[in-house]
Protein backbone atom coordinates (compact mmCIF):
# COMPACT_ATOMS: atom_id res chain seq x y z
CA UNK A 1 0.00 0.00 0.00
CA UNK A 2 1.27 3.51 -0.74
CA UNK A 3 0.57 7.20 0.53
CA UNK A 4 0.92 10.44 -0.59
CA UNK A 5 0.75 13.12 1.80
CA UNK A 6 0.72 16.92 0.43
CA UNK A 7 2.56 18.23 3.93
CA UNK A 8 4.33 21.44 4.67
CA UNK A 9 6.55 21.71 6.10
CA UNK A 10 8.47 18.29 6.14
CA UNK A 11 10.81 18.10 9.32
CA UNK A 12 13.12 15.20 8.91
CA UNK A 13 13.32 12.14 7.47
CA UNK A 14 14.00 9.42 10.58
CA UNK A 15 17.27 6.77 10.03
CA UNK A 16 17.78 3.05 11.42
CA UNK A 17 21.55 2.50 10.22
CA UNK A 18 21.67 5.01 7.69
CA UNK A 19 18.41 4.19 6.31
CA UNK A 20 15.71 6.02 5.37
CA UNK A 21 12.57 4.88 7.84
CA UNK A 22 10.09 7.14 7.83
CA UNK A 23 9.44 11.28 7.47
CA UNK A 24 7.82 13.64 9.98
CA UNK A 25 5.66 16.55 9.08
CA UNK A 26 2.95 18.62 9.76
CA UNK A 27 -0.19 19.47 7.65
CA UNK A 28 0.22 23.12 5.85
CA UNK A 29 -2.88 24.97 7.33
CA UNK A 30 -3.70 26.79 4.21
CA UNK A 31 -4.93 23.11 2.45
CA UNK A 32 -6.12 22.07 5.64
CA UNK A 33 -7.44 24.65 7.82
CA UNK A 34 -9.55 22.45 10.20
CA UNK A 35 -6.40 19.87 10.52
CA UNK A 36 -4.37 18.59 13.12
CA UNK A 37 -1.63 20.87 14.23
CA UNK A 38 0.79 18.85 16.12
CA UNK A 39 4.18 17.14 14.21
CA UNK A 40 3.23 13.71 12.86
CA UNK A 41 5.54 10.50 11.76
CA UNK A 42 4.70 8.35 9.16
CA UNK A 43 7.11 5.05 8.42
CA UNK A 44 8.02 2.95 5.49
CA UNK A 45 8.42 -0.28 4.99
CA UNK A 46 10.14 -1.22 2.32
CA UNK A 47 10.34 2.57 0.30
CA UNK A 48 10.86 5.98 1.70
CA UNK A 49 10.51 8.42 -1.38
CA UNK A 50 10.83 12.57 -0.77
CA UNK A 51 9.88 14.92 -3.16
CA UNK A 52 11.29 18.65 -2.02
CA UNK A 53 12.14 20.44 -5.21
CA UNK A 54 15.11 21.60 -6.16
CA UNK A 55 14.40 23.94 -3.36
CA UNK A 56 13.07 22.16 -0.55
CA UNK A 57 14.96 18.82 -0.62
CA UNK A 58 18.05 19.93 0.48
CA UNK A 59 17.34 21.79 3.87
CA UNK A 60 15.06 18.36 5.01
CA UNK A 61 18.18 16.33 4.10
CA UNK A 62 20.24 18.70 5.80
CA UNK A 63 17.66 18.82 8.94
CA UNK A 64 17.97 15.14 9.15
CA UNK A 65 21.97 14.71 9.08
CA UNK A 66 22.70 14.37 5.40
CA UNK A 67 25.38 17.06 4.24
CA UNK A 68 28.36 18.98 4.57
CA UNK A 69 30.24 18.29 8.08
CA UNK A 70 31.01 22.13 8.55
CA UNK A 71 27.48 23.13 7.74
CA UNK A 72 25.31 20.83 9.83
CA UNK A 73 27.73 21.50 12.99
CA UNK A 74 27.04 24.85 12.79
CA UNK A 75 24.01 24.45 13.62
CA UNK A 76 23.74 22.06 15.64
CA UNK A 77 22.59 19.07 13.78
CA UNK A 78 23.87 15.35 14.04
CA UNK A 79 25.94 14.78 11.01
CA UNK A 80 24.32 10.89 10.19
CA UNK A 81 25.82 11.03 6.38
CA UNK A 82 28.73 13.11 4.78
CA UNK A 83 27.80 14.48 2.06
CA UNK A 84 29.31 17.85 1.37
CA UNK A 85 27.50 18.63 -1.74
CA UNK A 86 23.80 18.66 -0.30
CA UNK A 87 22.53 22.16 -1.70
CA UNK A 88 26.11 23.17 -3.17
CA UNK A 89 26.36 24.34 -7.45
CA UNK A 90 22.39 24.46 -7.79
CA UNK A 91 22.16 25.68 -11.59
CA UNK A 92 18.31 25.78 -12.43
CA UNK A 93 16.81 27.77 -14.35
CA UNK A 94 15.88 31.27 -13.44
CA UNK A 95 12.41 32.61 -13.84
CA UNK A 96 12.03 36.08 -15.79
CA UNK A 97 8.99 37.01 -16.31
CA UNK A 98 8.51 39.36 -19.36
CA UNK A 99 5.21 41.56 -20.12
CA UNK A 100 4.37 42.79 -23.78
CA UNK A 101 1.87 45.10 -24.23
CA UNK A 102 0.39 45.19 -28.19
CA UNK A 103 1.61 48.74 -29.59
CA UNK A 104 -0.86 51.25 -30.77
CA UNK A 105 1.23 51.61 -34.15
CA UNK A 106 -0.42 48.57 -35.62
Amino acid sequence: MSHFVPVDPVFNISHSDNHATGVAYSFNPLFHPDGPTETRTVRGTKLVVLSAGSFGTPGILERSGIGAKSILEGVGVKQRIDLPSIGENYQGLSLLRARTLPSSSY
